[in-house]
Parts: C-alpha cells; structure tokens; sequence
C-alpha cells in the first residue's frame, strides 16, 4: 500500500526494480486508475535513502552531483466549442512552417488542420 498520492492508501499492482542513480532501486507500480497526472513520482523514501535535495528557489533536485531542473508543463484550459491558437515547443525548430494534420489526442478534443509557422 503506497500513502501520500491520493487521500486514501493506493494498492499497488507490482513492483519493478533498476539500476537507478547507480543504486539498485525498487519502484511500485499502480493502476491506471489513480488519477494522477503523472508517469510516475519519485517518494520521499527514495529522496531520503539518496540523500536528495529540493531546491524549490532554483527549481532543481540535487541527487549527489547531479542536478536535475524541474520539468513544469503548462496547463491550458479550452473551453468548450472554442477555436484557438496554442504555442508550443518543437523538436525540429529548423523547420519554419508546415502543416499540422488533424489529430484527435482524446475523446472531444479536435487539433491540427492548420498552416503554422514557427515563431522561435
């Protein structure tokens, strides 16, 4: 049972273990259906155990001598029946205009079928 990620215990369904930070580390795995918005979380055990620090000023995690940023995702939020243009990074900046076919990334939510141009 893992505490801590949503208000009640979770069960977890497994666990896997890796090399991790050249430690042999064990993770739990748990269902799809705990709604969180992550892949994964790295627990306060394992960030004592690594003798890891937060620091929150400059948005990094200290694991020995590595220094990992924080990765921040924006959140946007559409409302309903709306058009709108949304920037976002690429892997091929290079590229400076194109066109992105429609995509349908879930149940409701219609992207693409535009001309872009690439501002950066």
């Amino acid at each position: 049972m893992l505490r801590g990620i949503v208000k009640t215990p979770v069960e977890t369904i497994g666990s896997i273990t890796f090399q991790l930070l050249n430690k042999i580390t064990k993770f739990h795995l748990i269902s799809n259906e705990v709604p969180i918005p992550w892949d994964g979380l790295i627990g306060s055990e394992f960030l004592r155990l690594n003798g890891a620090s937060l620091n929150y000023k400059d948005k990094t995690l200290i694991v020995g001598d590595m220094i990992i940023p924080f990765y921040e995702q924006e959140e946007i939020k559409i409302p309903a029946r709306t058009v709108m243009p949304i920037s976002f990074n690429v892997s091929n900046p290079e590229i400076t205009d194109g066109y992105v076919p429609v995509y349908n990334s879930q149940k409701g939510l219609y992207t693409g079928g535009a001309l872009v141009a690439n501002s950066k």
